[in-house]
C-alpha cells in the first residue's frame, strides 16, 4: 500500500483532520494481480493529555 497524498489539518489544540489517498496491489495465490485505490478522512480529538480517533471514513477510486 502507498499513500500518495497525506494532509493533516490542526483545527485548534484538541483537534486534527487527516486525509489521504491510497494505492494498492497485491499477487494473490493464483497468480491474479487484485489493485485498488481510494482515500480516507480520520477526525481526532485530544482528551485528558490523549489523542483519540472520533471518525473514519472511507472510499474506493476503482
Amino acid at each position: 500500500m502507498e499513500f500518495t497524498k497525506v494532509k493533516i489539518s490542526v483545527i485548534d489544540k484538541n483537534t486534527a483532520v487527516l486525509v489521504n489517498e491510497y494505492e494498492q496491489s497485491m499477487m494473490l495465490a493464483n497468480g491474479e494481480l487484485a489493485e485498488g485505490a481510494g482515500g480516507g478522512t480520520q477526525v481526532w480529538s485530544k482528551a485528558s493529555g490523549n489523542w483519540l480517533l472520533v471518525s473514519i471514513s472511507a472510499s474506493s477510486k476503482r
